[in-house]
């Protein structure tokens, strides 16, 4: 109001003293007084100057959320706008927008024409969307914001020490330091003058001298500033679709990563299971597990259940079968357990009847009889194949199935906010 009020009608007198009409307000014991903005550098110099006596209380909110917080925002804003989002583009908007609750909601909302949800490469597209086009909600307001708190010193030196700062905001400098690093030419003195009115309009803050400041650490101003400032952002950092790329890039790594790692545990959890249950079930039949075996009727006595274990051929080469039973009338049960992102193939159920040859050659008084379980399933070649050779095989087991409904249904380890984390 101080700044905006006039006391004339030609907008030249400024009503300065206006907000101390909020006296009498402020020290009421009815009810709290919340004064509450976005610009906290010129509401702290207009509550020090008319408010003073610590009539108020400072409390400073973080506009960002958590990372789950984060994730939970996309799907939620996804839901109320009814936009369809793939887990692996949810976990990018989130990423590319900071954790920023305004920034999500703006990306959901975005009016880009190709905006899609689905796709990674459509994500950068939309957030870069709402970064560089200048008549889209979020970066307006940014811009309004920026255009105001620069007003007075909108040159290139203001410029390249608030992208400096906002990029280094792990550590506090000094006006020289920033001089020398920048090759600034320009005074010192004048450089401290912008970096103090820089603090004032919120844009950076004040370090543990008064000639050391500080960029905030705030992710979307960045953005905001490398895509305002673009001449200046060069020296700085890449374009910002290449960084979104690159951004994106590793989120896909990281999910493969984490992928493979769920495909592997799933698949040791599944071998572990199926040799319990053998264990404990003194006589089994295979059509209780497999389908296509040599012989699904015969009663199995078994007497030896053995996890991953090793076997050397001829040449001297090891190979591992995942789960191997013995029964008292010399059968041997050989299964290969495989938990993969897509079906396996024929070349995959090649190699394990090549194991079980070797098997057999090295245990001639046994019956060599092999079974497969994929959950990830067989290709129409693969399954064929187990077929034409009498390899039982499964995708599922009961056993499997009740281990992970108990582990879904089961109490959460973690909790937050009186919310469960699963």
């Amino acid at each position: 109001m101080a700044e905006y009020v006039y006391a004339d009608v030609d907008l030249r007198v400024k009503q300065d003293s206006l907000p101390g009409s909020y006296h009498s307000l402020s020290e009421s014991k009815c009810a709290p007084m919340f004064v509450t903005g976005s610009y906290v550098g010129w509401l702290s110099r207009v509550v020090s100057q008319y408010l003073e006596a610590g009539r108020l209380r400072f409390y400073e909110i973080s506009p960002y959320l958590e990372h789950d917080d984060g994730l939970e925002a996309v799907y939620r804003y996804a839901d109320y706008y009814r936009v369809p989002i793939r887990p692996e583009c949810a976990e990018a908007v989130n990423t590319l927008c900071q954790n920023d609750p305004f920034f999500i909601s703006c990306v959901i909302q975005s009016q880009y024409p190709k905006r899609d949800f689905t796709q990674l490469e459509r994500v950068h597209e939309t957030v870069s969307f709402e970064l560089t086009n200048r008549q889209v909600g979020f970066s307006r307001t940014w811009a309004e914001y920026i255009e105001t708190a620069l007003d007075q010193i909108n040159d290139t030196h203001a410029r390249k020490v608030l992208l400096f700062l906002t990029k280094n905001a792990h550590k506090d400098w000094t006006h020289k330091e920033m001089a020398q690093e920048l090759k600034l030419d320009i005074d010192l003195k004048a450089l401290l003058r912008k970096l103090w009115h820089l603090v004032h309009s919120d844009l950076i803050k004040e370090g543990p001298s008064d000639i050391r400041f500080q960029g905030l650490q705030d992710g979307t101003l960045y953005l905001v500033l490398r895509e305002t400032f673009e001449e200046e952002v060069k020296e700085f950092a890449p374009p910002l679709k290449e960084d979104f790329q690159r951004q994106i890039a590793e989120l896909q790594g990281q999910k493969k990563r984490l992928q493979g790692k769920l495909n592997q545990m799933s698949g040791k959890i599944a071998e572990d299971l199926l040799a319990s249950e053998l264990r404990t079930q003194k006589r089994i039949r295979l059509s209780d597990f497999f389908e296509g075996g040599p012989d699904d009727e015969t009663v199995w006595n078994v007497v030896s259940v053995k996890s991953r274990q090793l076997q050397k051929r001829k040449d001297g080469k090891r190979f591992e079968i995942d789960v191997w039973a013995e029964s008292d009338d010399h059968q041997l049960l050989c299964v290969e357990v495989k938990k993969t992102g897509s079906a396996i193939g024929k070349t995959i159920v090649t190699d394990f009847m090549e194991k079980l040859k070797w098997i057999q050659e090295d245990h001639p008084d046994h019956a060599v009889v092999g079974a497969f379980l994929s959950l990830g399933g067989f290709t129409e070649e693969a399954q064929t194949l187990c077929t034409e050779h009498q390899i039982g095989t499964a995708t599922r087991l009961k056993s499997i199935d009740r281990f992970f409904e108990e582990a879904a249904t089961s109490k959460p380890l973690q909790t937050r906010g009186g919310k469960l984390l699963l």
